[in-house]
């Protein structure tokens, strides 16, 4: 027996997530999917689109044998600290054989290379991302650097196959850290690695847009199919989803009430074209979610965060998780300026604060 465990947000559950889980099932073999999934809060630190309940009711409905929650502290966390958390969960059960994630790469080979290192911080590649870092680098900027400088010294690999093996994967590192889902990944294999767990990771190429798209295509190409080998470039991402939910005028003419009244409208274009992107089985949870209104949008708690922070200073802020004291200090000095949680995010960031 061969159970599979995938970390994920499901922010909402879609057609890309379901492909996901019939892989795991169907190529690798899984006889049960687990599913350590985002609470009520996602990492972006906004609340999910919809309850944590409806999401994993979704991922039931299309494949998922066990879906566990990870706290918010957890799940609302770093890249690194979100991988560590959900790895710990799944590892923790004893029964998970192999880890499934996505990623744009699609080669285990590369990321658990790069994540070798990454845990074991070779001497030569702490001085590279320190000399990175001293020049203004923001630290992504800085480790991708450092990663390519000392891939480029074979006599940093102990005689292996340079030019057969590390060549190929120095042309890719640039790239591979450019891309959300290949950083989670490593992520993923660092937490392995650093728990000497026996879960083995394994990845599949991300299809369809990119991560950060906000445009949901239209069209039937992404329907169901009972064969895997369909093509999935048609599947949109869960931020394209949202955005045409809470816009539904970007692009779409038709307003949020015509998603929730096809009898009134049976030929609404933005209902087609949700229901396109979200699994037959599990569309109708997500539709009785969105017409009862139980969903949010990133800014629906702005006038409670902003009570929030009228009751904070540069000591308080200082003691959450993950704030700095900079950081702190620049949410005080800018109060005035923060009307919404999104306008926030581009008013804080620096280039030392991403």
């Amino acid at each position: 027996m061969k159970t599979a465990g995938i970390i994920a947000e499901y922010n909402p559950f879609h057609k890309g997530h379901e492909y996901q889980i019939r892989y795991t099932k169907e190529k690798l073999k899984a006889d049960y999917v687990i599913v350590a999934m985002s609470g009520d809060y996602v990492q972006r630190g906004t609340p999910a689109l919809i309850s944590k309940h409806t999401r994993a009711e979704m991922a039931l409905r299309c494949g998922a044998d066990l879906v566990l929650e990870m706290p918010v502290s957890i799940s609302t966390a770093s890249a690194e600290a979100f991988a560590m958390g959900g790895v710990s969960l799944l590892d923790s059960l004893g029964v998970v054989d192999m880890l499934c994630f996505g990623s744009e790469s699609g080669e285990i080979s590369a990321l658990r290379e790069l994540a070798e290192i990454l845990v074991e911080e070779p001497e030569e590649y702490k001085k590279l991302l320190k000399s990175f870092l001293s020049e203004g680098l923001t630290f992504p900027a800085a480790r991708s650097q450092a990663l390519t400088e000392y891939f480029k010294n074979p006599r940093n690999f102990n005689g292996d196959d340079f030019d057969g093996v590390l060549t190929p994967l120095l042309n890719e590192v640039t790239q591979i850290l450019n891309t959300p889902n290949n950083i989670l990944g490593i992520e993923y294999c660092k937490a392995l690695l650093r728990l000497n767990s026996r879960i083995c990771p394994v990845t599949i190429r991300r299809e369809g847009m990119g991560y950060h798209e906000t445009t949901v295509p239209e069209g039937d190409s992404a329907s169901s199919s009972p064969d895997l080998q369909s093509s999935t470039d048609f599947f949109a991402s869960a931020t394209a989803i949202r955005s045409l939910i809470q816009n539904p005028g970007g692009g779409h003419s038709e307003a949020i009430s015509d998603i929730n009244n096809p009898v009134r409208n049976p030929d609404t274009k933005t209902a087609n074209i949700l229901s396109s992107q979200i699994p037959p089985d599990a569309f109708y949870v997500f539709k009785k979610a969105l017409d009862s209104g139980e969903f949010l949008t990133e800014n629906s708690l702005d006038s409670i965060l902003s009570y929030c922070l009228m009751k904070e200073n540069v000591e308080s802020l200082s003691s959450y998780m993950d704030v700095s004291e900079d950081l702190a200090r620049r949410i005080i000095n800018q109060q005035n300026l923060l009307l919404s949680f999104s306008q926030s995010v581009s008013v804080l960031k620096t280039r030392e604060l991403t």
